[in-house]
């Protein structure tokens, strides 16, 4: 990396909030952050995996990490956790909302709590934490990064409650970018395609045969994603390199969803 770059990706003396830092694409983030100088609060309903996280970001990058067991979902705790980091930090430069499920069934035998567990911390949950993170944010302007999916870019069968998450929050990324540019505040999402997480994992268990083998064969770059993929590009949003970038969704899928992905390529 180049000293300008290097430069512009220097997060020292800034405070970033996680959600979904135990594990998966939110460690990753942490981890990617602390790395750039970055201090780290992190949430989690996950309290082992926020504390393994936390030993990465102090042991391997000497940066502050405190954490709270936390539901996104829960805006009372989405408060407190705003509150948390005003009292320990000061300051709040960045969130980057991780925290999400993925479960899966055919709609027509979904029932109303199975809805709700997932639109609860995928949508819900950003807004609650956004929402809080605002009054921290105008202080001396930020970013809020939102994790969305390729999945809200497109329809996939059992995943009705996914995808209407997924679709969610690019909708809500955008209208609060027009609400915070004034403030200078920016506001983007990211959508992963297929990426190697704990989720992924065990969703892949669960899918059939016949949607689970194609994966990879209509991926061009011929993988599954690294959770630091997306992490990276949480980076470069959430850095001045993005500094003229705002109410947009940048795809990170390898190639996925940019055509039809023959299987016999």
């Amino acid at each position: 990396m180049d000293r300008v770059t290097s430069n512009l990706t220097d997060f020292t003396g800034r405070t970033v909030w996680v959600t979904g830092a135990a594990s998966g694409i939110g460690r990753a983030v942490a981890i990617r952050f602390a790395a750039h100088g970055a201090d780290i609060f992190g949430t989690d309903v996950n309290e082992k995996g926020l504390d393994e996280t936390a030993e990465i970001v102090t042991g391997q990058y000497g940066r502050k990490m405190l954490f709270k067991v936390s539901s996104t979902a829960d805006s009372a705790q989405a408060s407190l956790s705003a509150k948390f980091v005003q009292d320990e930090f000061k300051r709040l430069d960045a969130l980057v909302n991780c925290a999400g499920v993925g479960k899966g069934n055919l709609a027509e035998f979904q029932t109303d709590e199975q809805w709700n567990e997932v639109l609860g911390p995928n949508l819900n949950g950003i807004f609650f934490c956004s929402r809080s993170a605002i009054p921290l944010l105008k202080k001396q302007g930020g970013t809020i990064v939102s994790i969305s999916s390729v999945e809200g870019l497109i329809g996939s069968p059992l995943l009705t409650a996914y995808c209407s998450s997924k679709h969610g929050v690019l909708g809500f990324t955008k209208a609060l970018a027009m609400e915070l540019g004034q403030h200078g505040i920016r506001v983007n999402a990211i959508c992963p395609g297929a990426i190697n997480t704990p989720m992924l994992r065990m969703g892949l268990k669960e899918l059939p045969e016949m949607l689970r083998k194609p994966l990879i064969k209509r991926t061009p770059l011929k993988r599954v994603g690294a959770p630091d993929d997306i992490a990276r590009a949480c980076l470069f949003l959430a850095s001045p390199l993005a500094d003229f970038i705002t109410g947009t969704a940048l795809v990170v899928d390898g190639g996925l969803t940019c055509g039809m992905g023959f299987d016999m390529l």
